[in-house]
């Protein structure tokens, strides 16, 4: 029988996502660095709602749609997704609003497109957000502030468009702020003084 705590570390394998794995007891799942390819189906995700703690496929060269997240608070204990550096395309997927305990939420260097999603500024508790080196468009909501346990916010060389969220100094927290090669406009907001734990700040590259 699986460990309740088992963690795959499949090193310089070159095949596909195992899809026929049973997940309905793997709690930490790392499969990183790896030469994996193809889709990873959405009903490893609904196999495993209510085990599964930390999910890591990044390295490696993925294709086609992150899955989507059906689960339901309750059912949702994930708190490290990690998809970055694959070839992963198509919009943020639905349903992160509902991961409570999400802290860590990576995505970089993708060909992820379209808009910074509800579901990413309905995340209760998330302490980093990497998203960059996507094709994101669109503005950064000023309701990105209600995520006050942000310490990391990585969205850098995207198309990220609009102003710098006027409230950005709720962020209390965050330590590393990373928004430039972008097409942000407008000033500088004032109540960027607040974030008093900010120690890297890039916004190059912009129209500011």
């Amino acid at each position: 029988m699986l460990s309740l705590f088992l963690k795959l570390v499949l090193l310089f394998l070159s095949c596909e996502f195992p899809s026929s794995l049973s997940s309905k007891v793997i709690r930490l799942f790392d499969l990183s660095g790896n030469n994996l390819q193809g889709t990873i189906p959405s009903s490893f995700f609904q196999l495993s709602a209510g085990n599964l703690e930390s999910f890591n496929v990044s390295k490696n060269s993925f294709t086609g749609l992150i899955p989507s997240f059906s689960w339901t608070e309750t059912s949702c204990i994930l708190r490290i997704l990690d998809f970055s550096n694959n070839d992963f395309t198509g919009p943020i997927p639905p349903g992160l609003g509902n991961c409570s305990r999400l802290q860590v939420f990576r995505a970089a260097c993708n060909y992820i497109s379209g808009s910074l999603t509800d579901d990413i500024y309905a995340a209760i508790s998330p302490e980093e957000l990497s998203l960059h080196v996507n094709s994101l468009s669109g503005p950064i909501s000023n309701t990105i502030v209600n995520l006050t346990s942000l310490i990391i916010l990585q969205l850098y060389s995207n198309n990220l468009t609009g102003f710098i969220p006027q409230d950005i100094g709720k962020l209390t927290n965050l330590t590393h702020l990373y928004l430039h090669v972008n097409n942000l406009s407008g000033s500088l907001p004032p109540s960027m003084k607040n974030c008093i734990n900010l120690i890297k700040l890039n916004l190059r590259n912009n129209k500011l």
